[in-house]
């Protein structure tokens, strides 16, 4: 059909380019006409910044940073090529001399250049499988298809994107059927060692393609899995895990145990091919090292992340169901990544296994690869864009089969209407975004971190501990580091830390005592609090606690079709710091005839929308005498630029008449704070340095 080269050449450019404009405009167009910020959700923060620090210090990627684990730092988990990239780009394209604008432009394009490697990888694999009809339509689809736009566009700069490059240069190496038996070993385990340096995940591909030359005894393959772990080897060897050296979380002794365990089994398996009495040093050399690894409950560990048992995994989206979400049937997820022809590739798949006579090994292998990410995409909805290109590739086969069906004019309009109507249904509304991520309060909030709270030292020097942090949930911390410049102390890649544990802890701790203490251990005098019940809900599964016990949950859909769970909290939630801060912003307040005490020390900084920043103070105590077994009433009018609300405490004097109370606002130039005693008020005055040193203030003439 496509037998002029030009031509096939002429399509695949503007295949190339419209999948370009999808990935590119409506990404500048929400950053020109809605203001969002370059980069969108919060793991391109980090790489971002990731690249600006091995810039300023070319060529040295930073593996430790205080900044996303504080107080004790966290070793930067992901592999170095994904950023290095990028910093190679930025530092040559620039002369050795980018400024940050031109640094974070780079970063924020690199994910269309990303994708574009992948459409070409797609035309090549189907065309080598199919021909090249095939690897036109498929690399079209792939480029049109929401999924790909949502990691492909502009400013999402994060890895998923070179990880399905990594997987489709893995599949293209392994099916590629014109080179030499040793060059094909070779260039697949230099295939290994660049999928894995662009993410130790890679190892679950490599995994796939083991098992496949191990049923076809290609033992000749174990020189790729060699190759692969001499390429990670300087990596991983120097783990920075010492608690844990199979650490699950980057590369380290887990991607060189299993690769090495690959090795010696098709080594095992070259030998008894061969008849020769090599293998038994091998064959016991193996029992002895399955033995070991076995016995590390790191390595075990390893492999629980892996298979998804970590309880951090089970509190994040898109490691959830595609279809599933809140106990619903989810229709809308597919509709807006990847469309209807979702659920039937089963059957495509099996009706093409059905029809193909001559079986080959690269035709088994698109099998097993078709089944292996379109199952793990059913499983969780970030694996979706693993499965683009394949199902891209079974949509291009069905489309063409019912054109040569015909052949003709009928055979045109057929093929033409079930292009259109495996498209029609695919909600392409996901190419803008809805809704800003971060949201413009967290990019308020974070503004105002960076101008208005003192420097806590250099964020492009991760190696200098910084003199604070702020406590906030992990997967705020990314926003606070890039755009707050300040330290926090948990983040979206510091779970392997110890504290990481205790930080979820200080959210649901149920009295003022318990988070001040945990406050001062991390050295974090303020607290970040964005979205309340999802805080609640999310650290109460990471600490393996039921939400329910803290939240009475209702499951619902909206008017969009999409499943959502309603949360409200019941008197375990309203006991929580999360909740008495995020909600009640501090001041006391009565829940079921019972009073909650304010928390005395915690002054409201900053408030927009769902987000609250608290500074943590001694505040000015309050002292005074008179007639015992007395209310005593402290109200006090706080004034924000976006809020007002009332600061209110309640207490019983003693049986002697004395009481104590700390209040954590100075009072400025308003009237002061009241206090109602037997039904007389008087107002206070509470200068800023009796909250900050903690003064004595009494009372007189009670």
């Amino acid at each position: 059909m496509m037998r002029c080269l030009s031509t096939e050449k002429i399509i695949l450019f503007l295949i190339i380019i419209i999948g370009c404009g999808l990935w590119f405009i409506p990404g500048y167009l929400d950053i020109k006409n809605a203001g969002h910020t370059l980069f969108f959700t919060p793991d391109p923060f980090y790489h971002a910044r990731r690249v600006l620090i091995t810039v300023n210090n070319f060529p040295n990627l930073p593996a430790f940073d205080y900044y996303i684990s504080y107080p004790t730092g966290g070793y930067c988990i992901w592999p170095p090529l994904f950023d290095f990239i990028a910093s190679f780009i930025s530092y040559v394209l620039f002369l050795g001399h980018p400024n940050n604008t031109q640094i974070e432009w780079v970063c924020a394009v690199m994910p269309i250049l990303w994708g574009v490697l992948v459409v070409l990888l797609t035309y090549k694999v189907a065309k080598n499988l199919f021909g090249p009809e095939y690897g036109l339509l498929s690399a079209f689809i792939t480029a049109c298809l929401p999924v790909t736009s949502f990691y492909a566009r502009l400013g999402s700069f994060d890895h998923h994107i070179a990880e399905e490059f990594g997987l489709l240069l893995i599949f293209f190496v392994l099916t590629k059927k014109d080179l030499k038996e040793v060059h094909k070993w070779i260039l697949l385990g230099l295939s290994f060692g660049i999928s894995l340096l662009l993410w130790q995940g890679a190892i679950l591909f490599i995994g796939i393609t083991f098992l496949i030359l191990f049923i076809y005894k290609d033992f000749d393959s174990f020189i790729s899995f060699l190759i692969g772990l001499l390429i990670i080897l300087p990596f991983s060897i120097n783990t920075h895990y010492v608690d844990s050296p199979f650490s699950h979380r980057g590369l380290s002794l887990l991607h060189i145990s299993l690769l090495l365990i690959a090795s010696f089994i098709l080594l095992i398996g070259y030998f008894l091919k061969r008849r020769k009495i090599f293998a038994i040093p091998f064959i016991f050399s193996f029992v002895i090292l399955i033995l070991l690894l076995f016995h590390s409950q790191s390595f075990l560990n390893g492999i629980f992340f892996i298979l998804k048992n970590d309880p951090w995994l089970k509190t994040i989206l898109e490691f959830q169901p595609l279809i599933i979400q809140s106990g619903y049937f989810d229709n809308l997820t597919v509709k807006r990544t990847i469309g209807p022809i979702y659920y039937v590739w089963p059957f495509i798949l099996i009706l093409l296994f059905i029809e193909k006579k001559n079986r080959e090994k690269s035709f088994i292998c698109f099998v097993v690869f078709c089944l292996f990410t379109g199952l793990l995409s059913f499983t969780g909805r970030r694996y979706g864009i693993w499965f683009v290109p394949f199902l891209s590739m079974l949509t291009s086969v069905l489309l063409l089969k019912i054109y040569y069906l015909f052949r003709n004019r009928i055979g045109l309009i057929a093929g033409t209407t079930a292009f259109i109507l495996s498209f029609v249904t695919i909600d392409f509304s996901s190419y803008k975004r809805a809704d800003p991520f971060p949201s413009f309060d967290e990019i308020n909030a974070c503004r105002y971190i960076n101008d208005s709270l003192l420097s806590a030292g250099s964020v492009l020097k991760p190696k200098e501990k910084p003199k604070y942090g702020i406590m906030c949930f992990w997967d705020n911390g990314h926003y606070i580091i890039y755009m707050g410049q300040k330290p926090v102390s948990a983040s979206n890649f510091g779970n392997d830390v110890p504290n990481f544990h205790k930080v979820n802890h200080f959210f649901l701790t149920r009295s003022e005592h318990d988070a001040i203490t945990l406050l001062k251990d991390f050295n974090c005098p303020y607290v970040y609090i964005s979205g309340v019940m999802r805080i609640i809900y999310n650290t109460s599964k990471y600490l393996d606690l039921k939400p329910q016990y803290f939240l009475n949950l209702y499951y619902t859909k909206d008017k969009t079709g999409k499943p959502i769970t309603i949360m409200e909290p019941n008197l375990n939630g309203v006991s929580t710091t999360t909740y008495r801060l995020g909600m009640c912003l501090g001041t006391g307040f009565y829940y079921e005839n019972n009073f909650f005490e304010p928390y005395r020390h915690f002054r409201l900084r900053f408030f927009s929308g769902n987000v609250r920043i608290f500074e943590y103070v001694k505040g000015a105590v309050l002292k005074g005498r008179t007639k015992p077994n007395l209310a005593v009433k402290i109200n006090y009018e706080v004034r924000l630029p976006n809020i007002s609300f009332n600061y209110f405490d309640s207490l019983n004097t003693d049986e002697k008449g004395n009481f104590e109370v700390t209040v954590p606002y100075p009072t400025g130039d308003t009237e002061g704070y009241k206090v109602l005693i037997n039904n007389n008020s008087i107002l206070l005055k509470i200068s800023e340095e009796d909250i900050i040193n903690g003064d004595t203030i009494y009372i007189k003439n009670l």
